[in-house]
């Protein structure tokens, strides 16, 4: 088996080789295939409907499984609490120890391990909450192949759907302010950073692609969500109060705080159809890993 250094040495190798080989795709290309995508994405929200409305009825929880657990406010704390103690601890030892400056890849690096922290606090307490320990908390009692391959026709519904919602919203902000500058993503900035070190990139990637997805699944639809529905028993109100709660925690760029809330609605309907944690997470990450690929291939066709 590959040891976590040579698999880093891949991840990097196999960065730079994709990089060589999107620098020559066209523009127009890439149009086709967003248009392909999004047209894709809206077949397949109006067939799960129909689909749904068949069978179910109109209401996409309907069908739900239920979870076995007995979570508490006090145990689905403590996760984000970790979080947000290691993230913070680990920023004050690299301004005291730390070597040069503090640029935006090594603090997403150290947010990363503080999330790092969060998964393993939510799996602490999944293990002595839910129906089947751990195990339970993100499987739910079903395999992986299946919600894994559900989360691939969720993407292409989520990709369109939070495509129109970030659209309108920039026109809205527009409306009002011709000239509102929207900003990137803090990880987008960082890879297109000249001045970042060599390792950035592999780092960064891992980081949105792996270690994001996990964790703010585990504590948003793990913990949150699921101490919601037990407090309330109404599984809408857990899911939109959860998505509104991730939507906002995203406000760094207030553009997209609404596409979010509608991911985090589709991401919550999943959870709660397939009662496990494994879908949505494959879900995020899929999402997160189309941007990065999507932003670096848009890079590469105008030559930046």
């Amino acid at each position: 088996m590959l040891s976590a250094f040579d698999s880093c040495i891949s991840l990097v190798g196999g960065i730079a080789l994709l990089n060589t080989v999107i620098a020559g795709v066209a523009p127009e290309t890439l149009d086709f295939a967003a248009e392909a995508l999004f047209v894709a994405g809206l077949a397949v929200v109006l067939l799960a409907m129909v689909v749904h409305w068949r069978r179910e009825g109109l209401d996409p929880l309907a069908g739900s499984r239920v979870r076995g657990n007995r979570i508490t406010p006090l145990p689905a704390i403590v996760p984000f609490c970790g979080w947000v103690f290691a993230s913070a601890l680990l920023h004050s030892l690299w301004r005291e120890w730390g070597e040069g400056t503090t640029t935006e890849a090594v603090q997403l690096g150290i947010n990363s391990v503080g999330q790092a922290v969060g998964v393993g606090l939510c799996l602490w307490v999944g293990a002595r909450c839910f129906r089947g320990g751990w195990r339970g908390f993100l499987l739910g009692g079903r395999g992986i192949l299946h919600p894994v391959g559900m989360a691939v026709v969720y993407l292409l519904a989520a990709g369109a759907l939070c495509e129109l919602t970030l659209e309108a919203t920039e026109r809205i902000f527009l409306l009002f302010d011709p000239a509102y500058a929207f900003h990137e993503h803090r990880v987008l900035e960082a890879l297109r950073d000249p001045a970042e070190p060599a390792w950035a990139p592999g780092m960064l990637w891992i980081g949105t692609v792996l270690i994001t997805p996990l964790a703010e699944e585990c504590f948003f639809r793990g913990m949150l969500q699921t101490l919601i529905l037990r407090l309330t028993r109404m599984r809408w109100v857990a899911v939109l109060v959860t998505a509104v709660l991730f939507g906002l925690a995203h406000q760094e760029q207030p553009q997209v705080v609404p596409a979010l809330t509608l991911f985090g609605i589709i991401l919550g309907i999943q959870y709660e159809r397939s009662g496990g944690l494994i879908g949505p997470i494959a879900l995020h990450a899929m999402f997160n890993l189309k941007t990065l690929i999507w932003q670096w291939l848009i890079t590469g066709a105008a030559g930046g």
